[in-house]
């Protein structure tokens, strides 16, 4: 009975189903590369700042009376 229904079910809507798994197979290839993408990027900016050690400060960018101040 149960799978009656839902034979039916997916029968009487095929475009839907359709657009379904045409969205799935899509996506998935897309979200999978944009997270290696993201992996990847963030390997790579390490390895970059590593190979410059210990020469770079990073200070706030002071404006006003609080450059005078020190």
């Amino acid at each position: 009975m149960l799978f009656n229904i839902l034979r039916r079910s997916f029968l009487n809507q095929r475009e839907a189903m359709a657009g379904m798994i045409v969205s799935v197979a899509v996506g998935t290839p897309i979200a999978a590369s944009l997270l290696a993408l993201s992996f990847d990027s963030s390997s790579r900016l390490a390895k970059e700042l590593r190979s410059f050690g210990a020469n770079i400060v990073i200070q706030p960018k002071v404006t006003g009376l609080a450059a005078v101040g020190g």
